[in-house]
């Protein structure tokens, strides 16, 4: 069963698909685009298929990426999942390493929305409440090659969530080794013991990814 604080990130996730559906997709440079409703195809990855003419691209498959629970934070990294337990504590890929997953780009979103409670751990808003949202296209195959090139391929990532879930089990573990991997490689990984799913995910800076994306720029109403 999915966490209150995932269901409600999925209610603002409808929200802000509405908002781009209406304020970004029908702007240059895209040319073209088509929102993924059947569940089966999202599952895969899938949010929305686009073309650009500017960009080169016809046909990309998009996943939409938002920590909605940050809005107005404007923080300035962002979490790529590397696994999560299923319900009857099975272990398996999240979706940046998902072999399954069809997806080509990932459009991350940084949310600004007036929200009734700010210090709600997951705020609530919907498409007319969005005032902005800053995003960067990144290509999926782009960011693995960057945690390659710092020495992480995928079977080191899986090492690395694995190591977290059987020995990471308190803040001051994490954070000490949160220093040492940002120090070493720039990045840094991530447990959250507090959801049910107990996702592990590797924490990449935001100007990092600036460096790598396809696109990146500001969608207003």
């Amino acid at each position: 069963m999915a966490s209150p604080l995932r269901r409600t990130d999925n209610r603002v996730e409808k929200e802000i698909a509405k908002f781009l559906d209406k304020n970004l997709y029908p702007t240059l440079p895209f040319n073209r685009f088509t929102r993924i409703v059947e569940k089966s195809e999202q599952l895969k990855g899938k949010d929305v298929v686009f073309s650009s003419e500017f960009l080169g691209i016809s046909n990309g498959v998009i996943d939409e990426k938002c920590t909605a629970h940050y809005v107005n934070k404007n923080i300035p990294t962002f979490a790529f999942e590397l696994s999560f337990l299923l319900d009857d504590n099975t272990e398996v890929n999240g979706w940046l390493i998902d072999e399954n997953k069809e997806t080509e780009y990932y459009l991350l979103l940084w949310p600004k929305a007036k929200v009734e409670d700010e210090s709600a751990t997951a705020p609530y808003f919907t498409s007319n409440d969005i005032e902005q949202i800053d995003y960067i296209l990144v290509k999926r195959e782009n960011i693995i090659l960057f945690l390659h090139s710092k020495g992480f391929d995928k079977n080191r990532l899986a090492s690395a969530s694995r190591y977290y879930r059987d020995n990471v089990h308190d803040i001051q573990h994490q954070n000490q080794l949160k220093q040492k991997y940002k120090e070493k490689v720039g990045f840094y990984f991530m447990i959250t013991r507090n959801l049910p799913e107990t996702p592990v995910n590797v924490i990449i800076y935001r100007k990092d990814l600036e460096k790598i994306a396809t696109l990146k720029g500001t969608c207003l109403p």
